[in-house]
């Protein structure tokens, strides 16, 4: 894991500096990027990475579909990484990808079985199977496969998200919202809704093609619901494509107290992929809509909106126009990371505050953009947030699947004044992993020496040696693979002062 840490040395004054840098993680694939070309389709096919989700173990497990180019149809399979990028042949896929049994969402639990729902065509009539993987994919015969009767949903209309106690949501869109509990096991909950199910009307009085597009738990526990797609014919008389959103309480109950019900409509709505979030229980969406009457896909700008917790509409950010196609959104330090694609096809996130403002302190211009090779058409479809706070983003890069990890860095330095003999520094986050960016500013030409101790006081590994450094920013890569767990100071001198810095290697 690469980690900045971003120090300021000043010789005769004090500077205090708080900044913030997100890289592609060096640990992660190939500088940070990851592609997979999947084999045993016709030329010319494309594989997307449409969800990733994390296990516990730190695996990543890729919700692939391809798009056959001579058969024009979809096949959906999972695949899966280590921590590092490093895909899992051993990962045994036991899926049946005929196109009557399409798979449509998977998450991990907490022993790291994968629980997966697919849809089924039997007759015409859609069904929806819950159904547990173990961790090497074959199907687990011990999980209670669930196969239920689901009104027909167009697209990826069914969601899974896993509670904190573990029990399972299934959420779907048609015409309206329906919402299934199960327990771990695979047995539906019936202390959930009517039977464990919940049914809510979006009040589109002809037909309507929805997809669930997010299922948020809440911190009070309540589930939200979003959904984006086509109405035919909505309550006052117009069609296209339109928003909804609905909210139930931990018992499945509809929630009363919310207002922004099940017939929300957004004029010009391009699409129907509307992901949302929360924070600090303000509800945050990104449809993109047209800068013209027409509906049409030209000039598009990424809209961000923002509901109170109780569903009333706070604020419209209309203005934002970054050529940037939103495909997720989440929360991050309690800021709005939003992952997707930009104009020129390239991988882009980009993080705001809760005032719609570009975040300065992610990577200096709150934007980052990737680009797989220096030709690539790259498009992103799904973010995942790890632990450490590392981002990964999946979709595909040319034909094949892509995945790019990136670390950031937030960072509160101390006063720095070389005329001290001796002087510390406190630096967030910590602990660290393997290679690190020490990044410093001198007011002055300096001769610099750089040593990491370890808590007896011995060096055990020399970074720079009375190196003769001009004044301004500095950038000194560090490698520290081969030291061992523990905590360590990194000693910073000019020969005349010092400072230290206390780091914790993972």
């Amino acid at each position: 894991m690469k980690k900045t840490i971003i120090i300021v040395l000043v010789l005769f004054g004090i500077q205090t500096l708080n900044a913030q840098t997100t890289y592609l993680d060096s640990s992660f694939g190939i500088n940070g990027k990851v592609v997979i070309p999947v084999a045993g389709y016709s030329k010319g096919s494309v594989a997307t990475a449409i969800k990733t989700t994390l296990q516990p173990n730190g695996n990543v497990l890729v919700f692939a579909r391809v798009l056959d180019y001579k058969k024009n149809n979809f096949h959906d399979t999972l695949l899966r990484t280590d921590r590092y990028g490093k895909l899992d042949t051993a990962f045994d896929n036991k899926i049946n990808r005929s196109i009557t049994r399409i798979l449509v969402d998977a998450i991990s639990q907490a022993d790291n079985k994968i629980v997966i729902c697919t849809r089924l065509t039997v007759s015409l009539l859609q069904y929806a199977t819950i159904e547990r993987l173990n961790q090497d994919g074959s199907d687990d015969t011990v999980f209670n496969k669930t196969v239920v009767p689901f009104p027909y949903s167009y697209g990826d209309a069914l969601k899974l998200t896993m509670q904190d106690d573990g029990k399972i949501l299934l959420a779907g869109g048609a015409g309206g919202f329906i919402i299934r509990r199960y327990l771990s096991t695979g047995k539906i909950d019936s202390t959930f809704g009517t039977n464990g199910q919940t049914s809510i009307s979006c009040n589109c009085s002809w037909t309507y093609y929805g997809h669930a597009n997010s299922v948020i738990i809440q911190q009070d526990k309540k589930i939200l619901m979003i959904e984006g797609g086509y109405c035919v014919m909505d309550p006052v008389g117009y069609g296209g494509d339109k928003f909804f959103m609905a909210r139930v309480d931990s018992s499945g109950k509809k929630d009363p107290a919310f207002i922004v019900k099940a017939n929300t409509i957004w004029p010009n709505v391009l699409g129907e992929d509307i992901p949302g979030t929360t924070v600090n229980g303000a509800i945050y969406t990104t449809p993109y809509y047209s800068s013209n009457s027409s509906g049409s896909n030209s000039d598009t700008m990424l809209s961000l909106s923002a509901y109170n917790p109780d569903g009333v509409l706070r604020k419209e950010y209309d203005s934002i126009n970054l050529h940037f196609s939103p495909t997720s959104i989440m929360a991050q330090n309690n800021k709005l990371l939003l992952g997707g694609y930009s104009d020129s096809s390239t991988f882009e996130i980009a993080r705001y505050d809760t005032l719609g403002k570009p975040d300065s302190s992610f990577n200096n211009t709150g934007r980052v953009t990737t680009r797989f090779t220096p030709s690539s058409n790259d498009y992103a479809f799904s973010m995942a947030i790890q632990p450490d706070g590392k981002i990964i983003l999946g979709g595909s890069s040319d034909t094949s699947i892509a995945l790019a990890r990136y670390t950031n860095a937030s960072i509160v330095t101390g006063t720095i004044n070389f005329s001290q003999k001796k002087q510390k520094l406190l630096i967030f986050p910590n602990p660290i992993h393997d290679e690190a960016t020490l990044q410093y500013t001198l007011e002055k030409e300096e001769q610099i020496s750089i040593n990491v101790y370890d808590i007896t006081g011995r060096i055990v590994k020399t970074i720079l040696s009375n190196q003769d450094q001009l004044s301004g920013m500095q950038k000194q890569q560090m490698n520290l693979n081969e030291l061992k767990a523990g905590t360590y100071i990194i000693r910073i001198s000019n020969g005349e002062g010092n400072m230290e810095v206390k780091i914790v290697k993972e």
